[in-house]
């Protein structure tokens, strides 16, 4: 058949395919003649086709037109993560920062193709690609090799990390852990672990939102792994959110039940009910939480030191549209484009010296220990522990038309215009990319003919 697959530019091209191709053979061979990473293909009924469906299967007839969406670069990195790995427009996919840690893919590189999504613990990486394989790098007893048969994963949909181990969600519900056994990987995983719609860590244990709206969990049992004394109340449940060593659940209701270490929120006990309730959404620091309300406002619990208590910014926390969080704070953005900031006053939790300068705030990113904010205007401001991130002032002129930051344990990394990538921070953690510099231009072109 004759299938033609355009982009929103106008630009398209006319492509013979056989019915038993699958979709992802068909996106490559457009991304060949286009010269353009294409992330997905879809119908003239606005349906994102199935990448590893037949061309029979979704339904194409001769002549047909698919529009295709363009891949653009994408940063990964956690807060437990001491290195980066960037995928680029093309699928491929660089890393740097300790090189132990995740920091040098070199010795799976050729498999580094077609890659859509990557996920860091805090000492590896897994790309899931195109096909559903699953690639691994960085330290090994951290989940930086093949999971516990030894071989690649496959048919994988989404990975989750904590401190030393990954767990793979399968595009059958089912689920698949690797890596340190403290860190949540265990050989016996619960028998409900079936039907599973999305995954949640915490730095030692995991946490799986069902179908059917229940959670199981499993890992360190101090660190949320044992939630059998809320078992009952887990219902319903439409988010999870964890803290380094508790999570909580948000019900459709707009409940919230936590379980895990109550010095990390994970106790709700001497909490009034009332306050929440109409709750919308959830977000973690390292020890404490932050509850969003329907009325914009926004209550928090666990250590107080670190954002467990935001009394002295309550009367500020009004019309809040997003929460952000690093280790020991948070940041709300409001939606006149203002922040409120509370928490360690070291680590973010005070943002008085860049607050002339926090104006439009469109998005927010963080390391372990300091903020980043890319502003309306492209401009990026920086706060917090100047080790950590916190000081941008050494590439404070590169900072201009920021697209995208991401944070690792103790730096930041920045797609900025022409698709150039800028560090900063402790070179430890990523904060130092010069070894790899000559990739880090024009990262979203396509560079990379794969093969279909």
């Amino acid at each position: 058949i004759s299938v033609t697959v355009a982009l929103l530019s106008g630009e398209g091209t006319t492509i013979l395919a056989n019915l038993d191709w699958t979709v992802n053979h068909l996106r490559l061979q457009a991304q060949l003649s286009l010269l353009v990473g294409i992330s997905g293909l879809v119908n003239s009924s606005g349906c994102l086709l199935t990448g590893r469906s037949t061309l029979k299967e979704v339904g194409l007839r001769d002549d047909d037109l698919l529009h295709a969406t363009v891949r653009q670069a994408k940063l990964a990195s956690t807060r437990q993560s001491y290195a980066f790995a960037l995928m680029k427009g093309d699928g491929s996919v660089v890393s740097w920062g300790s090189k132990r840690m995740g920091g040098d893919s070199s010795m799976v590189q050729q498999e580094l193709r077609d890659v859509e999504q990557i996920q860091a613990s805090g000492g590896a990486f897994a790309a899931i690609r195109a096909d559903g394989k699953v690639i691994t790098w960085g330290d090994s007893s951290m989940g930086g090799r093949p999971g516990q048969s030894g071989r690649w994963l496959e048919n994988v949909k989404q990975i989750q990390g904590t401190v030393g181990s990954f767990a793979a969600l399968h595009n059958d519900g089912t689920v698949e852990s690797w890596g340190r056994s403290h860190g949540g990987n265990c050989i016996s995983q619960p028998s409900e672990l079936k039907n599973v719609k999305e995954l949640c860590a915490s730095d030692y244990a995991f946490a799986a939102l069902k179908e059917d709206r229940t959670v199981v969990t499993w890992g360190n049992a101090a660190s949320g792994g044992d939630s059998s004394w809320v078992k009952e109340q887990l219902r319903d449940v439409v988010q999870l959110a964890a803290t380094s060593r508790a999570f909580a659940a948000l019900t459709a209701e707009g409940r919230v039940i936590a379980w895990g270490d109550r010095d990390f929120g994970g106790d709700l006990r001497g909490l009034d009910p009332a306050q929440l309730s109409d709750v919308t959404a959830l977000c973690g620091a390292g020890s404490a939480f932050a509850a969003l309300r329907q009325d914009r406002t926004v209550v928090t619990w666990g250590d107080e030191t670190a954002g467990g208590d935001s009394t002295e910014v309550e009367m500020h926390l009004q019309d809040v549209y997003q929460l952000h969080s690093n280790e020991r704070a948070f940041c709300a953005v409001l939606h006149s484009g203002g922040i409120v900031t509370w928490g360690d006053p070291c680590c973010g939790g005070d943002s008085a010296r860049v607050d002339r300068l926090l104006k439009d705030v469109q998005q927010v990113a963080a390391t372990a220990f300091a903020f980043a904010a890319i502003l309306k205007n492209g401009q990026a401001v920086t706060w917090g522990e100047p080790h950590c991130g916190g000081d941008s002032s050494a590439v404070r002129d590169e900072l201009e038309e920021v697209q995208q930051i991401r944070g690792s344990r103790q730096a930041f990394a920045a797609i900025v215009s022409e698709g150039r990538v800028v560090t900063w921070g402790h070179p430890n953690s990523g904060g130092h990319s010069d070894w790899v510099d000559f990739n880090l231009h024009d990262v979203h072109s396509f560079v990379q003919p794969w093969e279909c």
